[in-house]
């Protein structure tokens, strides 16, 4: 990610900047980053998942809601707004003092790794997403190939991951109580690699 200018941003300046650009940014803290433009796999791989959980939610009592990227997630202790490639919120969205278009409870939120985004996906986002209360599983899939990884909170604080490798296989999301098939992440994705 690449800083939009060399300047502090004030919040009111940034979401100034979101309404006119009809592009997204990042607020992180005074400096705005443009988003990457997503490729067809990208977008396909946020909307197969999202699908996926979106049909198993509709057959489950739980008042339970899968969220785009069109709604900012508010880090309120970093002074951060950021967007994922998908969000699961269970109850009432808790939005942002701040910002109408933010909220603050996501349970499970969803990340499609790209060349530009794949150190800050699992790095520094992810860091700050861990701060979020109501946070207990992050999903990140991989573009070029069938691996995805499963990082779920566990009782003590500390993180678990599990890697899913081929179509062969399902994630498990634990925090929802339901598998998927890789197979339906990956499907209709065109150029995959074999996983090394």
């Amino acid at each position: 990610m690449e800083a939009v200018k060399l300047k502090k941003y004030t919040f009111a300046e940034y979401l100034a900047l979101e309404e006119a650009s009809g592009e997204k940014h990042e607020y992180h803290d005074g400096k705005v980053y443009a988003m990457s433009v997503g490729s067809l796999n990208h977008s396909m791989l946020g909307h197969n998942i999202g699908r996926a959980v979106g049909n198993h939610l509709e057959d489950d009592d739980r008042d339970c809601i899968v969220l785009t990227s069109d709604l900012r997630i508010a880090l309120d202790f970093s002074n951060t707004y950021v967007y994922s490639d998908g969000f699961v919120i269970c109850g009432e969205p808790i939005y942002s003092k701040q910002d109408k278009n933010a909220v603050t409870n996501p349970l499970l939120i969803i990340e499609v790794l790209s060349k530009k985004t794949r150190a800050y996906d699992r790095g520094e986002k992810f860091w700050k997403y861990k701060h979020l209360p109501s946070f207990r599983e992050y999903v990140v899939i991989e573009q070029k190939e069938p691996v995805v990884d499963v990082c779920t909170r566990q009782a003590d604080g500390s993180w678990n991951t599990t890697t899913t490798i081929g179509l062969e296989d399902s994630i498990h999301l634990h925090s929802l109580g339901f598998s998927i098939p890789m197979k339906t992440i990956y499907r209709s994705v065109k150029g995959l690699q074999k996983p090394t």
